[in-house]
């Protein structure tokens, strides 16, 4: 059997589990900063709907577009080829205030 390696394999100890945060305001707010060193991502978003997007806060910080993910809802990056890039999010309403949690390694 071919022996299968690149950069999607695990080498790390162990993962990096961010605290929940809440989003207090209604612009973008960067959930996740860019990492070139970055295998694996999962947002989980737990009591509210929101917007994960692919773009800086700073970018269009009052739009809300992008992956749309529902209250108690956990979405997983591909790893086949998986963003680097910073990652901001938004609520899905006005003076909602959705609380989210990170997994990276």
């Amino acid at each position: 059997m071919a022996d299968i390696t690149g950069r999607n394999i695990n080498t790390r100890d162990a993962a990096t589990v961010d605290d929940e945060v809440k989003i207090t305001v209604n612009t973008a707010v960067v959930a996740v900063a860019a990492n070139e060193d970055r295998l694996y991502l999962a947002i989980s978003i737990i009591d509210k709907d929101a917007f994960i997007r692919l773009m800086p806060a700073a970018t269009d910080g009052s739009e809300r577009k992008g992956i749309f993910l529902k209250k108690n809802t956990t979405y997983e990056f591909p790893t086949d080829n998986i963003y680097v890039g910073e990652i901001s999010i938004i609520n899905k309403k006005n003076n909602e205030k959705p609380v989210y949690y990170v997994t990276e390694f």
